[in-house]
């Protein structure tokens, strides 16, 4: 385990993606982190992308905690969910806090030899391929793309270079960096979409500041500015903060 490995090891003392928590789509107050309103989105992300596709068979990669394997199970319980990640801090923390008789959590890392034999309808991808090293980067991503079953869907959400590198990230990536890594590999590929979140500019800021905090949050805006995602088209790339990036895998 590399440092920023361990860094990543340190924050799995507590369940920290399950914070803020929604009930009945509503924020529960006090519960505040930086980037929490980031990851909110990924997972809305993904659970648009499941309903609208109908898929059956989903694996994420990465899954850390569990939250989205966890949440997505109980959202669509007639689904299949597995969450893998190489950390047993991490999936510990996954499996106590699952409520689903249709999701489990495996310890895998796929920087070494992958034991899943298993293809699925949809791969997700939230927020790893920057935690991996660069010079691993392109195989990393042919081990998920292995993992998808014959016109199958992978998902990745990644940080994009606007955002300042972070301790325990390797590389934040642009449109350009993505399209290098899905055409450097050999099995046939196609983007169905690019979606950029602003998330690293003042909207995103003032929007955190004003709607959610240690004192009160603003259940009504949050939810008006979450349906509408924050999204931005392609000729505003530059002021995005992370990329979403959904690929088909023939």
């Amino acid at each position: 385990m590399n440092l920023k490995q361990e860094i990543q090891e340190i924050e799995y003392d507590f369940p920290y993606h399950y914070l803020p928590q929604l009930i009945n789509n509503q924020v529960v107050p006090g519960q505040e982190l930086n980037w929490a309103g980031e990851y909110l989105l990924s997972l809305l992300s993904v659970e648009r992308c499941i309903k609208h596709l109908k898929l059956y068979n989903i694996l994420d990669i990465g899954c850390g905690d569990g939250r989205l394997v966890n949440e997505m199970s109980l959202k669509f319980p007639n689904s299949v969910f597995t969450g893998i990640d190489y950390s047993e801090r991490a999936i510990s923390l996954a499996r106590s806090m699952s409520k689903s008789n249709n999701s489990s959590f495996k310890l895998v890392d796929l920087n070494k030899k992958n034991n899943l034999k298993d293809k699925y309808d949809l791969v997700t991808s939230i927020e790893v391929l920057e935690h991996i090293p660069v010079e691993l980067a392109q195989d990393f991503f042919y081990s998920n793309v292995s993992m998808v079953r014959k016109n199958g869907y992978l998902l990745i959400i990644v940080p994009h270079k606007n955002k300042k590198l972070t301790a325990k990230h390797e590389q934040h990536f642009s449109t350009k960096d993505m399209l290098d890594i899905v055409n450097g590999c050999k099995r046939k590929l196609e983007i169905i979409e690019f979606k950029y979140f602003d998330n690293s500019g003042k909207i995103f800021e003032f929007f955190r500041r004003l709607v959610k905090n240690k004192i009160y949050t603003l259940n009504f805006i949050w939810k008006l500015l979450l349906n509408r995602q924050i999204t931005l088209n392609d000729e505003k790339e530059k002021k995005c903060g992370r990329m979403f990036c959904l690929i088909k895998c023939y």
